[in-house]
C-alpha cells in the first residue's frame, strides 16, 4: 500500500493541483514548446526563404555573367562585319539567357565594338533583368540585374 501512495503523488497527481494558482503556473510545462516554436518559426522561416533568394539572385546573375561572356567571344571570333554579327550575337545572348532563366525576361542587349588605344575589342552588355524575390524581405518587389564582358579581337589587321 505504501508503494501505491508513492506512484499516486506525482507531479501530475490530484494533490498538487490544490493550492495556490501562481505556484502551479511555473511548474506546468505542457504547450511550452508550442509557444516556443510559435516564437522561433517567423525567424525561421524569413531566414529559409532568404537564403532561397540570395541563391536564385546568385544563379540568375552568374547565368547572365556567362551569357555576356559567350556573346562577347562569338563576336571576337567572328568580327565586326557592317553589323550583321551584332544581330547573331544579340540573338545567341538571348537564346542563351532563355535557355537558363525561368522566366521570360525583357533584358536590354547591347554590343559594341570599339578600338581602344589602337586594340579592337566587342563588349556585350546584358541590363535591366527582371529578378523577382520570392521573399517578401525585398524593398522593392523587382530588382534589376547587369552583366557585361568584354573581348579583343581574334584577329587585328
Amino acid at each position: 500500500m505504501d508503494s501505491m501512495r508513492f506512484f499516486s503523488r506525482g507531479p501530475m497527481s490530484d494533490t498538487s493541483r490544490q493550492g495556490n494558482p501562481l505556484k502551479r503556473f511555473g511548474r506546468e510545462t505542457s504547450g511550452a514548446a508550442m509557444v516556443e516554436f510559435a516564437i522561433i518559426a517567423p525567424l525561421l522561416f524569413v531566414l529559409i526563404f532568404g537564403i532561397i533568394d540570395f541563391g536564385r539572385v546568385f544563379f540568375l546573375y552568374n547565368n547572365l555573367t556567362n551569357a555576356a561572356r559567350e556573346g562577347a567571344r562569338l563576336g571576337a571570333v567572328l568580327q565586326e562585319s557592317g553589323g550583321g554579327n551584332i544581330a547573331v550575337i544579340e540573338a545567341a545572348v538571348k537564346s542563351k539567357i532563355n535557355a537558363d532563366a525561368t522566366t521570360i525576361n525583357n533584358a536590354t542587349y547591347t554590343v559594341t565594338y570599339q578600338t581602344v588605344s589602337g586594340t579592337r575589342t566587342v563588349r556585350v552588355r546584358i541590363s535591366n533583368f527582371r529578378f523577382e524575390p520570392v521573399t517578401f524581405l525585398a524593398i522593392s518587389s523587382v530588382k534589376q540585374l547587369s552583366a557585361t564582358s568584354e573581348f579583343r579581337l581574334e584577329f587585328q589587321p
